[in-house]
């Protein structure tokens, strides 16, 4: 089976493999340690060579190296509602029981938009963007952590 196809940047990369962590990941019902662990060693490889590729500043290289363990983090908290715009993370959903975890990952609770969000600091300032302006600058994918025994759900 092959992964990551088509992948071109670091953004495209980091979504891709939050999908497949979905999916793959142990913790999650149809995870496989195996596949996991090649996904893993792909992204690491991928991740480099975009970097190389991209000639990218290493502070946002290095940020997408950490994304991989925010996910490894997030995805076995259930009851979330993760949204990737750009280069930022937004969290919505049952946050309340995370609270913890959101701080220790330098997620910021954004009171206008009822979310917590995670992103290059160096991007825009997104305080006086609605939600609906950002997903039309940057895109989105949301992904539903997997709650009472569902398949994770990619909209």
């Amino acid at each position: 089976m092959e992964y990551f196809t088509n992948v071109k940047t670091i953004e495209e990369l980091k979504k891709e493999y939050k999908r497949l962590a979905f999916i793959y990941h142990p913790d999650m019902k149809t995870g496989n340690v195996e596949q996991m662990k090649i996904i893993n060693n792909l992204y690491d490889y991928l991740l480099t060579t975009l970097k190389d590729t991209a000639k990218v500043e290493y502070k946002e290289y290095e940020y997408a190296a950490d994304f991989k363990n925010i996910i490894e983090k997030l995805i076995k908290c259930e009851g979330l509602k993760m949204e990737i715009c750009g280069s930022w993370l937004w969290v919505t959903g049952n946050t309340k029981p995370f609270v913890t975890i959101f701080k220790e990952l330098g997620f910021k609770w954004r009171s206008k938009k009822l979310a917590w969000s995670l992103g290059d600091k160096s991007k825009i300032h997104h305080a006086e963007l609605s939600m609906d302006k950002i997903r039309g600058l940057y895109g989105s994918q949301v992904i539903t952590s997997n709650d009472n025994n569902k398949k994770p759900t990619l909209e």
